[in-house]
């Protein structure tokens, strides 16, 4: 059975919460070792934090919901693949725009705050951004995201 980007959705989104700090697994102390992708607070600066982080949630949410909303309209008026390609890279575009909003949104919450970040892993690009894995295209393997 294929993998659909539907059952994709829920496993970025937690991995988005996780990397953003609003998985409770991840409240735990690391172990030693461990990545850290988020600043360890004490309990201190959670209570003093917590006020902003909540309205930086709650804005993070009414925006995807807002997204999603017009998702459900352009879907609505597609009439061929085409255009439902378009809305799916429009909403694709607007999350990613959301995602890096709320990350800074973060970053500048915890700088007003003198609590420092750790520094964010590299990242590497799969072998599908560089071109079909051992095919040596080199053209960018169409595009990213899934072709119907």
């Amino acid at each position: 059975m294929p993998l659909s980007l539907s059952s994709a959705r829920p496993f970025g989104m937690a991995l988005l919460l996780a990397v953003l700090g609003g998985a409770p697994a991840l409240a735990q102390p690391a172990a030693p070792g461990a990545l850290l992708l988020r600043p360890q607070l004490s309990p201190a600066q959670q209570e003093k934090l917590f006020p902003q982080w909540r309205s930086i949630d709650q804005q993070s949410v009414r925006a995807r919901l807002a997204i999603l909303q017009a998702q459900e309209r352009c879907l609505a008026a597609a009439t061929d693949l085409l255009a439902l390609r378009s809305c799916q890279r429009q909403e694709r575009q607007a999350l990613m725009q959301q995602r890096l909003q709320q990350r800074r949104a973060l970053t500048e919450l915890f700088a007003r705050n003198g609590i420092p970040l750790p520094p964010r892993p590299e990242r590497r690009l799969s072998p599908w951004r560089e071109g079909v894995p051992g095919g040596g295209s080199g053209n960018g393997g169409g595009g990213g995201g899934a072709n119907i």
